[in-house]
């Protein structure tokens, strides 16, 4: 069964996630895959850390972003997966991505400023973590990060959904 509003709403980021790439020029790509997904690849610097290995900076990530069905009424665990590379953040384990509380029908357009905040280490907490390691680092190392700061322009949200 289809639902007209969750459809509309998944239009909608479709729309606006156009509308975030062409005001972050150079950010990032988004691609609208068959509804409900979407693969973003990001061009900024992230810290990856093959297993075993020691983290160093890569120049870019692809993740992964799918609404659940019922995304306007709840949230879904694996709203976010990092696909490529091996992304190293306090936050992120084993290419699943721990937003924190993300509110029903939260635009994708949010969704890219927080993981962007994320990956280039602008936002995470060494103390609450899902990567032990990557938390451990972040204490042993603050001298080094944010690795890139403040590139994000946010756009506008709708005041109403279009009809």
């Amino acid at each position: 069964m289809t639902d007209p509003i969750f459809n509309q709403f998944v239009d909608t980021q479709r729309r606006l996630a156009a509308g975030f790439a062409a005001a972050n020029p150079g950010l990032c790509e988004i691609l609208a895959l068959p509804v409900p997904r979407f693969l973003v690849r990001f061009h900024c610097p992230v810290l990856v850390c093959p297993p075993g290995g020691y983290p160093g900076i890569s120049t870019g990530c692809d993740v992964g972003i799918t609404f659940g069905p019922d995304y306007c009424r709840r949230v879904d665990h694996g709203l976010a997966t990092m696909l490529t590379p091996h992304v190293f953040h306090p936050n992120i384990v084993n290419g699943a991505v721990c937003l924190g509380r993300i509110a029903p029908a939260t635009p994708l357009t949010d969704i890219l400023c927080q993981l962007y905040e994320m990956i280039v280490w602008s936002s995470f907490s060494a103390h609450d973590y899902l990567n032990a390691d990557a938390a451990q680092w972040a204490r042993n190392n603050p001298d080094r990060v944010p690795l890139e700061s403040g590139r994000v322009v946010r756009i506008p949200k709708p005041q109403e959904v279009p009809a």
